[in-house]
């Protein structure tokens, strides 16, 4: 179950041109946080624990992404429709949940990439 999650993860924080990826991936390094956009409240995938701490699925995968990076992970509750808006403005560095691909999602992921690269 982790395996597609991860994926999903890295195909999100790949979702720009190679240069924009190298830029991000050393932003995120140097600032020592990885900021992923997580629904908490979808359970198992993400919700809170008795003591309000995120928890689930795909806050596992956060944290692993993470440490394999080298960094921190920072959980950002983001609700299902500011999932790729998040994403797209730069609030979170990736976006860790399921989601099924539309042609309007795909529109909005492209026009964010193609004013990642005009910056």
């Amino acid at each position: 179950m982790k395996l597609p999650t991860i994926a999903a993860a890295v195909a999100l924080l790949c979702a720009a041109t190679m240069p924009a990826f190298a830029d991000k991936l050393d932003d995120i390094i140097s600032s020592g946080t990885l900021r992923c956009a997580v629904v908490l409240d979808f359970p198992p995938m993400g919700s809170r624990d008795a003591s309000n701490n995120p928890i689930g699925f795909d806050v596992d995968t956060c944290n692993d992404l993470a440490a394999a990076l080298g960094v921190t992970a920072e959980i950002v509750e983001t609700p299902f429709p500011d999932r790729i808006p998040a994403l797209v403005s730069g609030r979170v560095d990736v976006g860790v949940a399921s989601t099924s691909d539309t042609l309007e999602r795909a529109k909005t992921v492209d026009q964010g990439r193609r004013r990642h690269l005009r910056l």
